[in-house]
């Protein structure tokens, strides 16, 4: 019975880092965040 709450905990570890980095991902591609370019674009729209 320790095995198998063992392996669910770790599914349920696994699928909360997926959703995390998918909404990272959203948050990053909505925000136009670039994490590959190396030179920084001026914040021309500012609220």
């Amino acid at each position: 019975m320790v095995q198998r709450n063992i392996t669910i905990a770790i599914i349920i570890i696994v699928l909360f880092l997926l959703l995390a980095i998918a909404g990272f991902a959203i948050w990053a591609v909505n925000n136009h965040v670039s994490f590959f370019s190396k030179k920084k674009e001026p914040d021309s729209e500012i609220y």
